[in-house]
């Protein structure tokens, strides 16, 4: 039995986790799948999410950089390729965020990625 794509709710979770885990009840309240994705460079995630790319990289000793211009690149580069897959897979069929500066330069980096027509939002927050 093939399942609906769920929508990624992808953000920096190391600052802004609670803004995401608003936005994915709020999808689950409409009877709708979410994945939530970590693309934060401070940290993983204060809970858990669907993944973890800090902690990924972390793990596998891809998050030693001397700047944050080359972890914020890295990550991007990384998140990019992984949900990209992801949609060609079936598994999302589209994507929210919600960050501050950093997070809205690295989410909107990676929803460009996705081919045109896959729904997007962006939401840009205070810092």
């Amino acid at each position: 039995m093939k399942t609906d794509p769920a929508i990624a709710v992808v953000g920096t979770f190391d600052s802004k986790a609670e803004e995401h885990f608003f936005i994915k009840r709020s999808i689950q309240q409409r009877n709708l799948r979410a994945m939530t994705i970590n693309v934060g460079t401070r940290g993983p995630s204060p809970a858990p999410v669907s993944i973890d790319f800090f902690a990924l990289m972390q793990e596998n000793g891809n998050f030693n950089f001397e700047s944050r211009d080359e972890a914020i690149a890295a990550m991007i580069l990384k998140a990019k390729k992984k949900i990209y897959q992801l949609y060609q897979d079936g598994q999302i069929g589209g994507i929210i965020s919600a960050g501050g500066g950093t997070g809205t330069h690295i989410c909107t980096s990676i929803m460009h990625e996705l081919p045109l027509g896959v729904p997007r939002v962006m939401v840009c927050l205070p810092l």
